[in-house]
Order: C-alpha cells, then sequence, then structure tokens
C-alpha cells in the first residue's frame, strides 16, 4: 500500500508540478552524460557545464560518465557517478527550492546544506531518504535495494514495502532492500574501504583540472600583477564587471540568481533567489558562472570557467569549479587610464 501511495505521489508531481524555472546548474560532465528535458520524450548529449536544469528534467551517465549538480538557492550538490540515472524534482518556494530527487539506480554522492524550512528528499524504488543537511553516500541497485553510507550528518531512511525507518548517522550504513528488510550498523573496513574507492574515483573530477585560470604560478607566490599583465592581454577571455545584458542596459550590482557569462556576454541573467554583490574593479573571465548570494570584494579577478559561490575578501585571485581563493593580490588597479 505505502509502494501505491509513492508511486501516485510520483506520477502527480511528474504531470502537475512541471517546473518553469530553474532549479540548479550542471557545474560538471565528463565522459558520457546525457539528459532529459521535462518536455521532452528522448535524452540528448547536449549537456554542458553551465546548462539550468528545471523540475523533472532527467540525467543518465554511461560506463565513463560524471556530473555535478549544484542547486541555485545554496551550496547543495550532487555528485552523480557512472551508470546513474536521477530525476531532478522540486520547486521554488519563497527564497529557497524545494528540493525531491528520483534515483533510479547508481552510485550518487549527496552533500546537502542545512535546509532552512523542507527536508530533501530522494526516492528510489526500495526507499525514502529525508535529509536537513549532510552528507552521505547512495549506492542504489534499482528495485533489488540502496546501500546507504554515512559521511556526516543525520539521515532518516525509510523502506518502502515494510514502512520501517531507521536513522543513518556518520560512519555507519543502512542496507534497505525490496522485501521490506531494513538494517543499520557500523561501517566495516569494506564500506570504509568502498567509501575510499568512491573518493578515489570521484577524485580525479575536483573542478579545477579543467579550468584555464589564464596563470601559471606553481609556486603559490603573491605576484604584483598590477600594470600591464598577461590578464589585460587576453581581452577574449575578460570581462569587465559593467555587465551589459542582450539590451545593451549596463548591470554593475546584478540583483540576480545567477549569472552565465560567455563570450564578454550575460547570456543569462535569471532574478530569482538572492542578490549578488560584485565590488568596483572586478573582472570575470569567459564562461564564468556566479551563484545566488556571491559576494566578491573589489579589484579581485575571477578566472575563466569558474564556479563562484560565497564570500570572497577584496583583491583576490579566485579560481576553480568550485571557486577557491588562489592567492591575494598585490598593487592591484583594474581602472582604465
Amino acid at each position: 500500500m505505502i509502494k501505491f501511495f509513492i508511486f501516485i505521489f510520483i506520477i502527480i508531481n511528474s504531470v502537475f508540478c512541471k517546473n518553469t524555472e530553474t532549479l540548479g546548474l550542471v557545474t560538471k560532465t565528463k565522459g558520457k552524460v546525457e539528459y532529459q528535458k521535462y518536455s521532452d520524450k528522448k535524452f540528448t548529449t547536449d549537456i554542458y557545464k553551465g546548462l539550468g536544469l528545471y523540475g523533472n528534467d532527467r540525467i543518465r551517465t554511461g560506463d565513463n560518465g560524471f556530473s555535478i549538480y549544484r542547486y541555485l538557492d545554496d551550496a547543495s550538490s550532487i555528485k552523480i557517478l557512472k551508470n546513474s540515472d536521477i530525476r531532478i524534482e522540486g520547486r521554488i518556494k519563497s527564497r529557497s527550492i524545494v528540493k525531491n530527487v528520483e534515483v533510479n539506480n547508481g552510485v550518487l554522492n549527496f552533500n546537502i546544506d542545512n535546509q532552512a524550512d523542507d527536508y530533501f528528499t530522494i526516492v528510489t524504488p526500495t526507499s525514502v531518504a529525508t535529509v536537513k543537511g549532510t552528507e552521505f553516500w547512495l549506492i542504489c541497485n534499482g528495485p533489488e535495494g540502496d546501500k546507504f553510507l554515512g559521511i556526516e550528518g543525520e539521515v532518516e531512511i525509510k523502506n518502502i514495502e515494510s514502512g520501517r525507518t531507521v536513522i543513518l548517522t556518520e560512519d555507519t550504513q543502512v542496507l534497505s532492500t525490496s522485501n521490506g528488510n531494513i538494517s543499520t550498523q557500523n561501517m566495516s573496513i569494506q564500506e570504509l574501504d568502498q567509501i575510499e574507492d568512491l573518493e578515489q574515483e570521484n577524485g580525479n573530477y575536483d573542478g579545477s583540472s579543467d579550468i584555464d585560470t589564464g596563470f601559471d604560478d606553481s609556486s603559490g607566490t603573491q605576484d604584483d600583477i598590477s600594470g600591464d599583465s598577461n590578464i589585460n592581454s587576453d581581452s577574449e577571455n575578460i570581462l569587465r564587471i559593467e555587465l551589459e545584458d542582450s539590451l545593451g542596459n549596463t548591470k554593475t550590482n546584478p540583483s540576480v540568481g545567477c549569472v552565465i557569462v560567455k563570450n564578454n556576454k550575460v547570456i543569462s541573467d535569471r532574478e530569482v533567489i538572492k542578490k549578488i554583490y560584485i565590488g568596483e574593479n572586478v573582472f570575470i573571465g569567459a564562461s564564468s558562472i556566479i551563484l545566488p548570494g556571491t559576494v566578491i570584494g573589489k579589484g579581485c579577478y575571477v578566472a575563466a570557467g569558474s564556479i563562484v559561490s560565497g564570500n570572497f575578501k577584496s583583491n583576490c585571485l579566485i579560481a576553480g569549479s568550485p571557486a577557491i581563493v588562489k592567492r591575494r593580490l598585490i598593487n592591484l588597479d583594474w581602472r582604465e587610464t
């Protein structure tokens, strides 16, 4: 009976909750990754970093596929390893996103920010997991069952067949099977090794290996890059922070949910959830993504292809996916003379 109601919930959600608002962005793809838009019947490989996904859009990875999906309203993210199939669900509520994910099969890492009002819900063919804020791995074997591996925080997991509920905590595992069994136990050496293997497999995709920062400074020293530096010479990869939209309007402190910069043009600036504050004399490299709520201090340089979220002090080199401060910048003055 419980399984019947879960099925009805998924059907109703799919039919009536086709969201026309972007819920999050694809911030990484590698290998074979496909997605299916909620309004389409077929999958497409036309998926790229910065692609916005709507409610009921679907992501599927192949034998060598990997992708990262990040929500717009906070730092919550899903790492999708090979041979996985998930559907992104949810809706915008006030100034946050109610997040739901349907997992058909696969291996996924959930890193969920604390949810202010609603739980993050994950539904598999066997289990329903509700999360307030935590990190854990899910190994979903389709209709056969699930294995949950706790990294930190707590997750409430219900077996759909029996209705029994257990709590996943740090360094524990939960097994939930299609015949109604659900159990929790401390992780063994084998499970700890399994997490290490998963993280090593995922370690090749830390977001920094394919980011062209425009700098080659492996020494970690602070360089004085004022004046005629190589930053100014690469005009095709640099965007002055006085952003112009498609109508030619200048936005110095855009009040938007997300800014996507490509080829020196703003290709998306949706007013969705949180304001973005950008200080004076800041440069943003091409194909960078500035996520909601981000604060960038004056005199910063954002390297090309960065995914930027959080607060950054003035005069910093910011790069990576997710972006971090690479080093402080000295005697910085971007103003045109």
